[in-house]
């Protein structure tokens, strides 16, 4: 979880103001996808403006340095 700040897309922008939120970054596998944003939205929702976004990327590989292991067994 990370502290963030961010302006919105606000018309017209608020130039100076910054509003704090959280961004919590999770790596699932896909087969759990729908059922992890699904789980998100049901929780998160406020029904206001600025309850956020949830951003689907692939991750192709990952990497342990210390254990130097990869791929689903690095996590």
């Amino acid at each position: 979880i990370n502290k963030v700040q961010g302006q919105g897309a606000e018309d017209p922008p608020l130039v100076g103001e910054y509003f704090s939120s959280d961004m919590i970054i999770c790596v699932i596998d896909d087969p759990k996808l729908d059922e992890i944003i699904d789980a998100i939205a049901s929780v998160a929702c406020t029904g206001t403006k600025g309850d956020g976004k949830v951003f689907v990327t692939p991750i192709d590989d990952a990497f342990d340095i210390c254990t130097k292991k990869r791929g689903t067994t690095s996590i």
